[in-house]
């Protein structure tokens, strides 16, 4: 038994053998109280003790949209030769596996606020950074560089940066060189969401992957996104969540009042204000510490890009 397998098909819901686990120990060790459990949870270390979390999160929310309480879904099991034992050697002793893991097991909201800033406004610009994003992933070769979870080594991570440059650059002035600002927009757009994914599997030692990103944002900061038509309901999330995750590898140092600058934000300082408040929230409910604690400073820094003073 992994855990996914269906347990029980009734009482508002279909519960796996995890929903089972979960509330046994939640009744038996914390007399149905949840955060106690869920506090028991986070000691767990690693991405299992997330995955478990998530998990939890999604079978709170199932819960109560059955109008289930704890006790009641666990009913007379609970009292069933080892059913304890076994929920506790599942749940905090035994690592997980694909296989073990349900659907909120593999997407936790870590996860998901991250793919969120790397493409999840693309759809609602006028032309969606998806397809250049793609044909240059393809030119390059990417794709197959991505599958291994291994490091690519220091030699090959120099040559991609000028090879994403070169193509990016080229896809770019071909657009603009037919006045679709939108889709130069989007090329530089895509390349900031590449150059993040070659960060996280890149040997960087030389810092050339970090100075052509840096190079990257500027670029795009300094494109006039009001011309290619996006609204600013949609540029300033997506600006600042890539700039949040780009901002964990370095990017852009010492550009980070400049790139706000270079966007114009003064005008809709109130807007990204709200923005960044938000995604503060956000982050700090998915208990993305660092992440809250950066988009604290994107707001700093779009501050001083309004206003002329200094980031605190």
């Amino acid at each position: 038994m992994y855990g996914p397998e269906l347990w029980r098909p009734d009482k508002g819901g279909d519960w796996s053998y995890w929903d089972l686990w979960f509330a046994v120990l939640c009744v038996h060790d914390h007399g149905g109280d949840w955060d106690g459990f869920d506090g028991a949870l986070a000691k767990i270390r690693g991405d299992g003790g997330e995955a478990k979390w998530s998990h939890l999160l999604d079978l709170r929310e199932r819960l109560a949209a059955a109008g289930l309480d704890v006790v009641e879904l666990v009913g007379d099991t609970i009292t069933e030769k080892g059913v304890v034992t076994r929920a506790r050697a599942r749940v905090f002793k035994q690592s997980l596996s694909v296989c073990d893991m349900t659907p909120p097991m593999r997407n936790p909201p870590a996860r998901r606020l991250e793919e969120r800033g790397r493409r999840g406004w693309w759809p609602r610009f006028p032309s969606s950074p998806q397809d250049p994003h793609d044909r240059l992933r393809a030119l390059l070769g990417l794709d197959r560089l991505f599958v291994s979870s291994a490091a690519i080594d220091w030699d090959a991570t120099d040559d991609l940066p000028d090879d994403l440059d070169r193509a990016a650059g080229t896809a770019a002035d071909l657009r603009l060189a037919d006045d679709d600002r939108a889709g130069a927009l989007a090329v530089r757009r895509a390349v900031l969401t590449i150059g993040l994914d070659l960060m996280e599997c890149c040997d960087d030692s030389s810092g050339y992957l970090g100075q052509v990103m840096n190079t990257a944002m500027v670029t795009y900061a300094g494109t006039d996104w009001r011309l290619a038509g996006i609204p600013p309901q949609v540029f300033w999330p997506d600006f600042v969540e890539i700039a949040t995750l780009l901002a964990n590898y370095g990017v852009p140092v010492g550009e980070e009042v400049a790139v706000y600058r270079l966007a114009g934000v003064a005008p809709d300082l109130d807007l990204v204000c709200n923005i960044a408040d938000g995604l503060h929230a956000e982050y700090t409910a998915a208990r993305m510490t660092w992440h809250a604690g950066q988009v604290r400073r994107q707001h700093a820094h779009a501050l001083a890009a309004a206003t002329g003073t200094s980031p605190t």
